[in-house]
């Protein structure tokens, strides 16, 4: 809700001794310009109250005899963002709890661009690069296309197409420029990046994720990967490229999302999205479906679209109280594990959740690590057993697409250990991204066949180990 003064800037706060001394001057009964209304510091609602070019609208429509020669001054002032909300609101905001700055680290204030190793200077930038610089990088990110852009200093920028890393079509040119139009996006979000940090890892409030680099932490010029949240449009035949229609994949992967199955997606970043989307897609169009970062409502009723933001665990508790018929959520890499664990063992059934890894052990690792730490307790490794019935490990490959190389139930060894009871793994000696391999099928377990017949959605028997647990 509010900031605390040392948030502040200096320059931005009027000493309470000199509104003191100027409340003197102007008698008890009038307001001076830079008084915090409500009588303290901190402002009515808690946030900061003093801005640099004068008193914001809301304060100004309270004090119908403002001196005529204080008006004049704060609309000649410089435009900044406190002013441009001052001249807009209608009524009382809430204030950003960090103030936003428009120039990238290391470089002072009001100089365009970082400086480089190229040689270039502080003020190179010329006039009209930035935005044609951000015309570039708008058209990439409105691609359908292109679910990622890599920024690599000098070096040709990469974009991802299906998984794939490939070449830009140009590139964008002024370094500078493209660090100015990059700090800018990524002081977007809630909250902004330190201003004086020259490295960023944030995630905008429509899921989009920023992580960058600037000089000095990038000598050569910005680096930086921005990733677009939106779940691709393909189905979960697309996950199994090479293979026959109906795959024992696709039946697996159908009747558990049919069946409100819990599920666990991993591998890497561009294909625990591409599943995540592909099972999405599977979901039927009757049911209630709440998404956690997607950003990409699909165009039904029903549908609940949450963006990602600061506070994940408390968005996972918020989404989890809908009780929707499945629950969505895009990235769950945080303390929200946890949460959504929570969420599975009160009732929620239909989850769907995407957590990177390598691999699926690393991915179980990963599960109760997170969770773990934000519990601070044990039995986390049974509360995971319990509430994913399958996990779903996925990997990008070279000439494009995804495919799922394993299928596993999680459960509990003899020592209390969280491992992977397999189901169908593609076996290569070239590794799960080789063109030529073999599906290994052990099937799903008696109990998890059973759950799937029960909602009208039971496997072949093949794909069912009878006697097992």
């Amino acid at each position: 809700m509010g900031t605390g003064l040392d948030d502040i800037d200096d320059d931005e706060v009027v000493p309470s001794a000199a509104v003191a001394g100027a409340q003197e001057a102007h008698g008890p009964g009038d307001r001076v310009p830079g008084e915090v209304l409500g009588g303290d510091e901190t402002g009515a609602q808690g946030g900061p109250a003093l801005f640099e070019h004068g008193p914001t609208h809301t304060a100004r429509s309270r004090r119908e005899d403002d001196d005529e020669d204080e008006g004049e001054a704060f609309r000649d002032a410089p435009i900044t963002a406190s002013r441009q909300r001052a001249a807009t609101a209608a009524r009382p905001t809430l204030e950003q709890p960090h103030r936003r700055t428009m120039t990238p680290p290391g470089r002072p204030a009001g100089e365009s661009g970082p400086v480089s190793a190229l040689g270039r200077g502080p003020a190179a930038t010329e006039p009209g690069t930035d935005a044609r610089v951000a015309e570039a990088l708008d058209k990439l990110l409105a691609d359908t296309t292109v679910s990622a852009i890599v920024i690599r200093g000098p070096e040709m920028p990469l974009v991802e197409r299906q998984g794939r890393l490939e070449p830009a079509s140009a590139p964008f040119g002024d370094l500078n420029a493209l660090a100015d139009v990059i700090w800018r996006l990524a002081t977007t979000a809630i909250p902004p990046p330190a201003s004086d940090n020259p490295v960023v890892d944030v995630r905008l409030v429509d899921g989009t994720r920023i992580a960058a680099a600037f000089p000095p932490a990038a000598p050569a010029g910005i680096c930086a990967v921005i990733r677009k949240p939106a779940l691709p449009d393909r189905s979960i035949a697309d996950l199994n490229p090479g293979g026959s229609t109906p795959s024992e994949v696709q039946l697996v992967l159908e009747a558990a999302v049919r069946s409100g199955r819990n599920l666990l997606i991993t591998g890497d970043s561009a294909a625990v999205t591409a599943v995540v989307g592909a099972l999405a897609m599977a979901i039927p169009t009757e049911r209630r479906v709440v998404s956690v970062g997607a950003a990409q409502g699909r165009a039904r009723a029903g549908w609940t679209e949450l963006a990602a933001g600061p506070d994940m665990p408390g968005l996972v508790r918020v989404a989890a109280a809908f009780r929707a018929d499945q629950l969505l959520i895009a990235d769950a890499a945080g303390p929200e594990v946890l949460d959504v664990l929570l969420a599975a063992a009160r009732g929620q059934e239909g989850l769907i959740f995407g957590l990177p890894a390598r691999s699926p052990a690393e991915a179980l690792a990963r599960t109760e690590a997170l969770a773990a730490r934000s519990a601070g307790v044990a039995g986390v490794a049974q509360l995971a057993a319990t509430c994913v019935d399958l996990l779903v490990n996925a990997v990008s490959l070279p000439a494009g697409g995804t495919r799922v190389a394993d299928i596993g139930e999680p459960r509990l060894d003899g020592a209390g250990k969280l491992v992977l009871e397999p189901v169908l793994s593609w076996r290569s000696d070239g590794g799960p991204r080789s063109s030529s391999g073999v599906l290994d099928v052990a099937g799903v377990s008696a109990r998890l066949g059973d759950a799937l017949a029960a909602h009208g959605h039971g496997l072949p028997s093949n794909l069912v180990r009878r006697g097992s647990a």
